[in-house]
Parts: structure tokens; C-alpha cells; sequence
């Protein structure tokens, strides 16, 4: 008498007359919970965001199409079907960077898949030549020197302020992701004045150091005894109270904080964006930083980006006033009208064009 199946089996197996392929979705409770975190090592935020995606994905399975997700299939989530699922997230709004997410983890959890049974490697191929979106490229918004210091200064002097402020000036001084702030506790903070830092963990639960400004010490040693005294160093450093229970302050609470206080800010500073979030504050401040003179490797450590490139990709823009700066500089001197560089002489013109 052989060993009983497991239950992963059992359920691949069920009416399996009737059923070339295995059950779509019979992959993704280990596809999340052991192969993404574990073997390959990524965050909780990234996992979330593929569990999201796939839940997604699911509601078009059985709300938009009326199929069971107990008897859809991979042999019927054939390329028609991902181009459906596609024109239907367009119509309901998604911007074409998110299709392009929703399709990135279709195509991972699909790799996993056929990893495990190479029967669904044809279907991956399929699904694989699906292109993606094209994203309109514009020139990303930064905030200048004044904007920048009209949203730090907005918040009041109250208890609550002063949790605004710290969370406005940490954001930007330390550039990190909105997602890696919130994750710190209490442990990963040094308030020593000589030497203080931030132990971050980015993306792919890569650790890195971020040291603070003397001034951003003092106004958080303020935070830290008034928001925290004697707390348990596993504490999440900016937390929320619901119901007696304090626990990790959401990405949109922060998001409304960064942009109740920039609306604010608009009131002095008119230049001041419409929309301002979290992640412009860290673009605005590598961006200064790559405009001050910073080596673009140091901006890069500080920004958690293992590549280079990324860096100079997406925070090395120039702004327009040092745009204008530049060409200003090279103006000639007195205005006056400059002499042709070539002859008049059709001849030489000639010669110069390479003809005769």
C-alpha cells in the first residue's frame, strides 16, 4: 500500500479524464509563501504586491468571464485570454505601467509553474510573447529648494505635528522608499550626534546604512521621547493607534500626510505641484544631490540601487534651470554679429561637401 497523495496531488489529479493541465491557480499558495521569500529572497511588500496581482487576475477569472477558478486551467489561460484580461484592466483605468506589472507576474508565477512541470512550458511561451504597454516617458517633477522647505515647515507645532514633520523630513534627508520607512523600528535607529544612522532594509531584503544630518538627530531624539520613551525596540518607529492597538502606519496614511501638508505649502509656494507623494520627495532630493556635485556611485548606495545605471536613469535629470545656466554660459560675449565659420566660395563649398 503506497503513501497517500499530498493534497497539492490529490487536487491535480481530481477529474484528471476530463483535464489535460493542472488547475490554474494549484501553484500559487507555494509560488508566494515559499518559493518567492524564501529562495528567492524578496520582501513582504513584494510578495503582497504579486498576491495582489494574481487576486486581480482571479476576479477577471470569475467575475468578468463566470468561470470557477476550481476547474480554470493553465491550458485555458491560453495568449487571447491574457489579451482580454489586458483590454479589460485598460478599461477600467489601469495606467499602462500597472498592466505591465499584472503581466511581469503572470509571466513569473507562469516560469514557476513549468519549472514544475515542463508540460506548461508551451503555454508559458504563449503567454510570454505577449508585449507589453509602452510607457510614455516625461520629464519626472522634482521639488525646488523652496517648495521643499515650504512642505517640511508646514506642519504645526502639536503633538501631531511634530509626527508629521519627522516623517516629512526623514522621507526626503534619508531619500528612502515610503515602504522602507515605515518598516523601521525602534532597533534600527542610532540618535548618537556624532554618528547617527538609519538601518534600512530596501528591496530584496538588502540591508544598507543611511546616516542622518545633525539636525534631522535633534528633531528625531524630540520624536522619540515624545512618541516613544520606554518601547520595545521591535516598535515600528511611525505606528498608528486603532482601537487601543498600535501597529505599522499604512503607505496611504503616509501618502495623505505628505500631500495635506503640501496643499498647505501651495498657499505660500504657488509653483507647488497639484499632487506631491512620497516618492517624489526622494527623487527631489537625489536629485539635488546628483546637481550639488555628489558622485553618482555615492547617491546610488544611499538610494538602495545596486545598478548604476538605475540611478542615472531615473534621478540624473538636469533640471531646466540648470539647463538655462549652462546655455547662458556659453553666450557670446557682447552681442555682436559673429563671422561665418565657412566661405562664400562655391568652390571650396564643393570641396567641403566632398562633391565637385
Amino acid at each position: 500500500m503506497g503513501l497517500p497523495q499530498p493534497l497539492s496531488q490529490r487536487w491535480w489529479n481530481m477529474n484528471s479524464r476530463n483535464r489535460r493541465t493542472p488547475l490554474f491557480f494549484s501553484m500559487t499558495f507555494n509560488f508566494l509563501n515559499v518559493y518567492m521569500p524564501t529562495q528567492l529572497g524578496r520582501s513582504p511588500d513584494t510578495v503582497r504586491s504579486y498576491r495582489d496581482s494574481l487576486t486581480v487576475f482571479a476576479r477577471f477569472i470569475t467575475d468578468v468571464k463566470s468561470l470557477r477558478l476550481d476547474g480554470f486551467t493553465f491550458e485555458e489561460c491560453t495568449r487571447s485570454f491574457i489579451f482580454d484580461f489586458l483590454d479589460w484592466l485598460r478599461e477600467t483605468g489601469c495606467k499602462p505601467g500597472t498592466r505591465n506589472q499584472r503581466l511581469a507576474v503572470l509571466n513569473s508565477y507562469l516560469k514557476y509553474a513549468a519549472d514544475n512541470d515542463v508540460s506548461l512550458y508551451p503555454i508559458t511561451f504563449s503567454v510570454g510573447t505577449v508585449p507589453y504597454a509602452k510607457v510614455p516617458k516625461g520629464i519626472l517633477r522634482c521639488l525646488d529648494e523652496k517648495e521643499t522647505a515650504a512642505i517640511l515647515s508646514a506642519p504645526p507645532v502639536s503633538r501631531l505635528g511634530i509626527r508629521d514633520q519627522m516623517l516629512l523630513v526623514l522621507l526626503y534627508d534619508s531619500a528612502m522608499r515610503v515602504s522602507e520607512l515605515l518598516n523601521l523600528q525602534v532597533r534600527d535607529i542610532n540618535m548618537d550626534p556624532e554618528n547617527g544612522y538609519l538601518r534600512v532594509v530596501g528591496k530584496g531584503s538588502k540591508e544598507r546604512i543611511i546616516p542622518l544630518l545633525t539636525l534631522t538627530i535633534e528633531h528625531l531624539q524630540q520624536y522619540m521621547r515624545l512618541f516613544h520613551g520606554e518601547k520595545e525596540p521591535s516598535t515600528y518607529i511611525f505606528y498608528t493607534v486603532i482601537k487601543g492597538h498600535a501597529d505599522r502606519m499604512s503607505c496611504g496614511n503616509a501618502e495623505r500626510i505628505v500631500q495635506k501638508y503640501a496643499d498647505l505649502a501651495r498657499k505660500e509656494v504657488a509653483t507647488m505641484p497639484l499632487s506631491v507623494y512620497p516618492h517624489m520627495l526622494r527623487r527631489s532630493r537625489a536629485t539635488a544631490l546628483v546637481q550639488n556635485g555628489v558622485n553618482m556611485e555615492v547617491v546610488a548606495r544611499l538610494l538602495g540601487h545596486e545598478n548604476i545605471a538605475t540611478t542615472e536613469a531615473h534621478y540624473a535629470r538636469i533640471s531646466t534651470e540648470v539647463i538655462r545656466k549652462a546655455m547662458e554660459s556659453t553666450e557670446p560675449e557682447g552681442g555682436g554679429k559673429e563671422e561665418p565659420l565657412w566661405t562664400t566660395d562655391e568652390d571650396e563649398l564643393k570641396h567641403l561637401y566632398g562633391i565637385r
